[in-house]
């Protein structure tokens, strides 16, 4: 794929390197639409209509200082906007929900797993495989990349699964359902829709 170039035209002072300050009014600097492109090919032009030079040693204090004056001059624009009153009512919505999850999820918790869960943001099962193999469990409490399986001796992971609902809902409810399932003997169903690392 062809590497494409744009231009970035700012009516504010770029600086060229960390002891010089170009006093021109108008400057345009041309950098790849790729920063890693940029990066290997170690090249940013500089062009004024007094002053050009090609510099390779402050790649990304230029590229940089190019995205932030590019920034001022609306080009590059975000401004976080004041949150809606429905905003607050679902923020204050998902907040009751993420406290009924918590609740729910300690009161299937043994007393062992809920000390686990407080002081380590995880807690651990142990379940049977279907061929009877014992095999122990972790669930933290995050969104994905949270169900690994455990050496019983050791306690290294030997497999990391990613498991969790398509739609958005509190963390604890998605650790209750990857317990539940792993519990009830649905281990390998849960193995096969599962993403796996090792």
């Amino acid at each position: 794929m062809p590497e494409s170039s744009s231009l970035i035209t700012h009516q504010t002072p770029l600086v060229v390197d960390t002891n010089q300050r170009m006093s021109s009014t108008s400057s345009t600097i041309t950098t790849s639409n790729s920063i890693w492109v940029m990066w290997n090919s170690g090249i940013i032009t500089t062009t004024t209509s007094t002053y050009s030079s090609t510099s390779n040693s402050l790649i990304w204090t230029n590229w940089n200082n190019a995205i932030t004056s590019a920034s001022t001059h609306g080009r590059i624009h975000y401004t976080p906007r004041e949150p809606t009153p429905v905003d607050i009512e679902a923020s204050g919505e998902r907040a009751k929900a993420r406290e009924r999850a918590q609740k729910l999820l300690n009161s299937c918790l043994s007393s062992q797993q809920r000390d686990q869960l407080k002081d380590k943001g995880y807690f651990e099962l142990d379940v049977f495989s279907p061929e009877g193999e014992p095999r122990r469990y972790r669930i933290e409490r995050k969104w994905s990349g949270s169900v690994h399986r455990v050496n019983r001796s050791t306690g290294k992971i030997e497999k990391t699964l990613c498991i969790h609902p398509r739609i958005t809902t509190p963390v604890e409810d998605s650790m209750l359902a990857q317990k539940l399932m792993l519990e009830s003997g649905m281990e390998e169903q849960l193995l096969q829709i599962a993403n796996h690392w090792n």
